[in-house]
This record gives structure tokens, sequence and C-alpha cells, in this order.
């Protein structure tokens, strides 16, 4: 299917799918409630989780040498910055919190690899969606900030993951892998969200740069997920291809997030709606089938941030009510009934969990913070 076939396809989809009505589910919608329960949140976060040096994978660790993977880091980055944008925090400490990152910068070329490096952790793997996540919070710190280091560190990430092309194997060339592909590695998948949250990231550095170098390699690799990772019925992304050329057709949240981001943002640079379309299209797929239910509180963290980066610019008044009505309703439910009493705002696994996780805490977070933040902001995300 052509794009343009594709965006025929897609505009027929939405006038079917604009007919389908939510139900009015009651839920809670101030500003003021979301803001300071994303500070609880925070503070819980901060204090459990960061040791005035690092952060550590879980809040039992404290005074350990357990500290916390790149990809938990990535969502207590995130989350971070939400916090400064709710005046949650001063710039002194985003600045602190955000210089972590220092931590997992390999010394061999400028990428951060999933573990903390020595003294404090060891040598390990790099996973290319980690560095991707890194990216985007490094280009919204830098224009929160005007910091040159964090623009300068993003374009590298960009320019190190985008060398990691799949073109080895004789299907579907294209895409980026994984992980890094060093000797003995056998792993060799190109996964939606590596390939996607790399794009998105060139697309944002085009938008501030102005350099064609972005732009062109995130058309390639958009035109490579529509014509090897979209369903055709659904226009979903399935989520990887292995080196035995076997699609997962697994929907993640966050890889629809991610291509709702990159077409909303696409469209806010170019004004062509049919990048609209298809943003448009994903967000009603998966809104209109409840898709994030059975999601990762951090998958859908990352979804919920790009469908208000959606909302941001669509004109569809139903469509911005839906999303944020869906996000509300997901925010109260987590405060409601998962919310764990020991501590205040700190958010456990389950029931029975004596301990409570980086990764899922930073998310609570994230998703609190949406609801507080002005709209205006949105673009940003």
């Amino acid at each position: 299917m052509t794009v343009q076939h594709r965006f025929s396809a897609i505009l027929l989809a939405l006038l079917a799918l604009s007919v389908c009505v939510q139900p009015a589910w009651a839920y809670s919608d101030d500003r003021r409630t979301h803001i300071a329960r994303a500070t609880t949140a925070y503070q819980a976060m901060d204090g459990k989780f960061y040791d005035r040096h690092l952060y550590v994978e879980y809040d039992t660790s404290l005074g350990t040498d357990d500290y916390a993977v790149l990809w938990s880091y990535s969502r207590a980055m995130s989350a971070t910055l939400d916090a400064y944008e709710l005046g949650i925090i001063g710039l002194d400490e985003l600045r602190e919190r955000i210089s972590v990152i220092h931590a997992y910068q390999r010394h061999d070329r400028p990428i951060y690899q999933a573990l903390v490096m020595p003294p404090f952790g060891r040598m390990d793997d790099v996973y290319y969606d980690d560095n991707a996540w890194i990216g985007l919070n490094l280009v919204r710190y830098y224009q929160l900030t005007g910091d040159a280091w964090a623009l300068s560190s993003a374009i590298q990430i960009f320019n190190t993951d985008i060398l990691e092309r799949g073109d080895e194997y004789g299907c579907s060339t294209g895409g980026l892998y994984w992980k890094e592909q060093k000797d003995g590695e056998t792993n060799h998948d190109r996964a939606t969200i590596t390939t996607a949250t790399i794009s998105l990231l060139g697309v944002r550095l085009y938008k501030i740069t102005g350099d064609p170098h972005f732009w062109e390699w995130s058309k390639g690799a958009r035109t490579w997920l529509e014509l090897y990772m979209a369903d055709p019925d659904t226009q979903l992304y399935h989520d990887k291809i292995s080196h035995a050329c076997e699609i997962d057709a697994t929907i993640y949240s966050y890889s629809q997030g991610i291509m709702i981001g990159t077409y909303a943002t696409l469209f806010e640079i170019t004004e062509d709606r049919g990048f609209l379309a298809v943003a448009e299209l994903l967000a009603e797929r998966m809104l209109s089938e409840g898709r994030h239910r059975d999601q990762s509180i951090e998958g859908n963290a990352i979804y919920f941030k790009n469908l208000l980066v959606l909302s941001s610019v669509t004109s569809d008044a139903r469509l911005k009510r839906k999303i944020r009505g869906t996000i509300a309703r997901y925010a109260n439910a987590l405060w409601e009934n998962e919310r764990r009493h020991r501590v205040p705002g700190l958010f456990y696994v389950d029931e029975e969990s004596e301990w409570s996780m980086l990764l899922q805490q930073a998310s609570v977070v994230e998703i609190l913070a949406l609801l507080g933040l002005d709209e205006a902001r949105y673009r940003h995300l």
C-alpha cells in the first residue's frame, strides 16, 4: 500500500470511528488536584530512589549499589522534567537530577549503556531504544533551559543510533536494531519502538536545527515502519521483526504513542493534513478499543504524553475530550486503587509487594503530572 493510498484508507477509517461513543464514566479532572497528587508522588520518588548521587532501582536499595538501569532512569528523567514544568522543583534541582545521565555514558563513543559505568557500576550492553528516550528527554531539557550540552548530546545519540540500521539480513531491510550488535550477540530484533523513537527524535531535532539530515533519515525510517510494521487492516504497529524475518504482531501502547507523536509533530511542522489524519486514526483506534487497559504503566505514560501532543494540534474537540477523559480516568484509578498508604504517594508493584520500583513510580508521576500541565506545553512533551 502506498502512502497516498494509506492516507485515503485512513480518512475512511476516521469517518467510521467518529461514530463510536465513549461511555460517560465519572471521573475527577481538577487541575489543582492533579498537581497536588503529582507533587506527592514526585516527592516520594525523589526521597526513596535518589541518593543525592544516583537513582536506585528499588525503594529498598538506598545505601546499596543497586543503581537504576537506563530505561528506569529515562522515565525518572522525564518525570523530573514534568515536576520542573509544574513548579514542583527549581532549576538547580532539575540540573542536578538530569546530570545523573553522565554516569551512564560510554567512554568509547557518545552513547549511554544500560548500567551505571564503573566505578559505581560495570560495563554492559547498549540498548538503542533506551538512548532514544534519553535523546527526547535531552531535547525537552534543552528547550526548557537552553543548556547547549543537552542538544549536542541528543544529536550525538541520533547520529550513533542510526548507524545500527538492519541491513545484515535479507528480509525487510532497514529499521534499527533493538540492542548493540557486538560480537556474539544473538538478539538481532529490529523493533518498532527503537526505529520510531529515533525517527521522532530526528523530527524534533529538525524542528530545532532545520538540518535536513534529521528530516531525511526520519522520513526513511517512517517509510520502513509503514511498509513492514503497520498492520494493513488496523494501521496499528506491530512490535518487532526477528532475524528470521518473523513478525511479532503484539500491539504496545508506547509504540502507537510514539507514532502518534511523530505524525502530530510532522503536521505541526508542515501543515500537511495527511500527517494529522494518520495521528488521529491511530489515536481513535487505540482509544475506541481501550487498548491501554492491559498495558504497562510505563508504556501508557509514553502513550498518554503523545496523545496530548496530538491534542495540541488537532481541531477535533471530541477527540480532545476523549484523550483528556481517558487519561484522567486512568490517573484517578491509579491514585484511588493502586496507591499504597505505607508511604504517601509511593506506588507498589502489587498488593503483596514490600518494595516499589523506580520505573513504575516515575511513570505514575508522569501520568499524574500530565493533567496538571498547561495545554500550551503539550506539544513540547
